[in-house]
């Protein structure tokens, strides 16, 4: 499959994510660009902001406040990835009490707290139970927020802790030389086992080293 069969972009939300039907193939953070830049140079898409930019052909930015969803970095390789314009825009919120998680049907609708809308959801990790916001503005949700999705009562959990907002980089950490066989390779972050999602042997992946702003163990793995 071609990638554009298995990147997905909401230009509504200013979403970069995967498809929802898609192939396992894992792409270069290049060849995303290069997909992402053929699109938004087309006529039919200038009123559009682009995305993301190259600084080098191993470095790039999300830029414009587009959001790059965390499963799509997992399928990427060959590169870097920071964030300009996460910071007053979008707001990572870690969630506790009676915790049940939205689904990729709560993409893009309206995260309450405390029953007032406060901003798209744009990603979730129900195991971490974090939430990804587009908030619009420096305005924490704060501790203790009774956070739900409009429409969808189902979805609930209360904030621990003020949401945070700021700037996200995913390091590109690879492998080289000669290994004997395919052994398991393991990366653990702020002491913490990461649960592999590559093939072993060799591994060449996006991991994500800051978050929210503020770095995660010192960008160490």
């Amino acid at each position: 499959m071609a990638i554009a069969d298995d990147v997905a972009i909401d230009y509504v939300n200013k979403i970069i994510a995967r498809d929802s039907s898609p192939s396992s193939t894992v792409y270069s953070v290049n060849a995303l660009y290069s997909y992402l830049m053929d699109t938004f140079d087309e006529l039919t898409q200038m009123d559009d902001q682009i995305p993301m930019s190259a600084q080098t052909p191993t470095s790039y930015t999300m830029t414009n406040g587009w959001y790059i969803r965390q499963d799509l970095t997992q399928f990427l390789e060959g590169g870097a990835i920071q964030t300009s314009g996460y910071a007053d825009e979008i707001h990572t919120l870690i969630l506790d009490g009676t915790y049940a998680g939205p689904d990729e049907a709560n993409i893009g609708e309206q995260v309450t707290d405390d029953s007032s809308d406060v901003g798209a959801l744009l990603d979730y990790d129900n195991t971490a139970q974090v939430w990804f916001v587009r908030v619009g503005g420096s305005t924490v949700i704060a501790d203790g927020s009774v956070m739900s999705i409009n429409g969808d009562a189902g979805v609930t959990g209360d904030a621990s802790g003020d949401s945070v907002t700021g700037e996200a980089i995913f390091a590109n950490p690879y492998t080289l030389g000669s290994i004997n066989g395919s052994p398991s390779m393991y990366i653990y972050q702020d002491g913490v086992l990461i649960t592999s999602w590559w093939s072993a042997g060799h591994f060449d992946i996006l991991l994500k080293v800051k978050e929210g702003g503020v770095d995660i163990d010192s960008k160490k793995i």
